[in-house]
């Protein structure tokens, strides 16, 4: 729940506050409040993962090491777009470039995690839910589409311009 709910939090603050530090800043905390109910329902038996999952070693690390890395995206992915939307003088500054290094290195390891490690088996499946796997292909996509208009913008005001010297 926390990867989508994390992606929509993140496009409505980045879309709703054109600064990069104010936008992951507003993500920050909705999706901070959406865990902790998460962590509350799982701990009380609803939800995809058992409850062990945040009550109990070595379960407790991986699921919170999850969350952080979701987290990293959610905010990262505000910080994009509202570094995008503030215009040109946001993005002289280094923030939204480590944004966009900070969040692809997240979903890269996110993805590896879902892909390779085979998580701990969740419900009857032992599969991740289908909406924590939608959550992160529209993760990495919107990661991708972001951090390449961010790129571009950013070389386009920061190319030196051709001066004529007498």
């Amino acid at each position: 729940m926390s990867v989508i709910s994390g992606f929509v939090i993140a496009i409505l603050a980045g879309w709703l506050v054109p600064d990069a530090r104010r936008a992951a800043l507003t993500a920050a905390v909705p999706w901070l409040v959406v865990v902790a109910a998460q962590t509350v329902g799982l701990a009380l038996g609803y939800g995809n993962s058992p409850p062990s999952a945040v009550e109990r070693m070595p379960d407790l690390i991986s699921y919170w090491l999850v969350q952080v890395v979701f987290f990293a995206i959610a905010v990262g992915i505000a910080a994009e777009l509202g570094a995008l939307r503030s215009g040109h003088a946001e993005l002289d500054g280094r923030f939204p470039l480590v944004a966009v290094v900070l969040t692809s290195a997240a979903v890269v390891f996110a993805g590896s995690y879902l892909l390779l490690a085979s998580p701990r088996p969740h419900a009857d499946t032992g599969n991740p839910p289908l909406y924590g796997v939608v959550g992160m292909a529209l993760s990495l996509l919107t990661v991708v589409v972001l951090a390449v208009l961010l790129v571009r913008r950013r070389g386009r005001t920061t190319a030196p311009q051709d001066t004529v010297t007498s």
